[in-house]
């Protein structure tokens, strides 16, 4: 299907190079702000959002935030109090933090359902993929949006820093806690061991001539028992992985927010915290639980102190007010550079860029 050229002119902008520095810089100081006091994150211009409410009330349109895309419809939906977000919306928030804070890496709201299947099966198979392109021991924090039982949002997050996995939940459940936890653990074993393994190969068979048996196959496998896999390396590998991965990790990974060196040596170090231990969360309705995983993503990418966050979160109709910051939030990133589409049209990718579907 041939692209109309006001299509092609987007979406040339959408694929082109653009400046983290100059979103981080124009969103912050005049979107977001700098927020000397902790209640300021829930401000926003009027002038402006009645200027994007206008426009979302008008003319049908697509908006791109990196490689997510909303619709008029789907913005004006976060307005809305009895609105639960869906997962493009949550999507397109956390690219957006992406892209503005270097030091956190968020993954999308279907990472959890494939690393764990809804009979509570870990897989981490299924997602070694997920970070092809990123070291998530590099950062700081680790965002990981989680449906439970597709009706409630929660946010977990992977403190490397403080060797921390805690779990927001704005309920104040801790229902799930032992379960994500103990699954975010094993991950983040999983995670590093292959990491090590895919960077070493190249030493290993170096010294040891090729490590390919069997038909091509690595001399290494995700071995799988019900409730985990593991990787597993072949003896003869894992006797010379100790002087050569030691060597390799401080070179091309010294600089790592969190040791790879401690890591391997206290793998279980981990503790799973939950944030809401000894009160009820700050939602009092049905709703706002994706809005509060917004929120709290945000005041932590932000190095927010955690008695400022308790402050913003448990304010009276700090989630209504957030609706709004967050909708121009979105509205103010896509629209910096007019990555904007006509029309509520849905999107395919395919590898050479995305395709309207009529």
């Amino acid at each position: 299907m041939s692209k109309s050229p006001k299509l092609r002119r987007n979406l040339n902008k959408l694929s082109s190079p653009v400046s983290k520095d100059t979103f981080a810089t124009k969103i912050q100081e005049e979107s977001m702000g700098q927020h000397n006091q902790p209640y300021s994150i829930l401000g926003f211009d009027h002038d402006q959002f009645c200027s994007m409410k206008a426009r979302l009330d008008g003319k049908k349109e697509t908006f791109f935030i990196k490689s997510d895309s909303l619709t008029s419809g789907q913005l004006k939906d976060i307005l809305c109090p009895h609105t639960l977000l869906s997962s493009d919306h949550i999507n397109a928030y956390f690219s957006m933090l992406n892209e503005i804070h270097d030091h956190i890496y968020s993954l999308s709201t279907y990472f959890y359902t494939r690393l764990v299947s809804s009979d509570e099966v870990y897989d981490y198979s299924a997602v070694t993929r997920w970070t092809k392109h990123t070291n998530l021991f590099d950062k700081e924090l680790v965002f990981i949006p989680i449906n439970l039982d597709q009706v409630h949002w929660i946010l977990a997050v992977i403190n490397m820093k403080d060797r921390q996995i805690q779990i927001w939940d704005s309920l104040g459940r801790t229902r799930y806690k032992a379960t994500v936890g103990k699954h975010l653990r094993d991950y983040l074993k999983d995670e590093y061991k292959f990491k090590k393994i895919g960077e070493n190969q190249s030493a290993i068979r170096s010294e040891y001539g090729d490590t390919k048996k069997d038909g091509g196959k690595p001399n290494y496998h995700i071995g799988n028992t019900k409730k985990t896999r593991l990787i597993q390396i072949n003896s003869h590998s894992a006797r010379s992985q100790g002087n050569i991965v030691s060597s390799a990790t401080q070179s091309t990974r010294g600089n790592s927010t969190y040791s790879n060196d401690k890591l391997e040596q206290d793998e279980d170090d981990f503790k799973v915290v939950d944030k809401f231990l000894r009160q009820s969360g700050p939602q009092s309705d049905g709703t706002s639980c994706g809005v509060f995983v917004c929120l709290i993503a945000r005041l932590l990418a932000e190095r927010q102190p955690e008695e400022d966050i308790q402050k913003v979160i448990f304010k009276d109709e700090a989630a209504d007010e957030y609706r709004k910051t967050m909708t121009l939030e979105l509205f103010t990133f896509a629209t910096r550079d007019e990555i904007v589409v006509s029309g509520e049209n849905q999107f395919d990718y395919e590898s050479d860029g995305f395709h309207m579907i009529p």
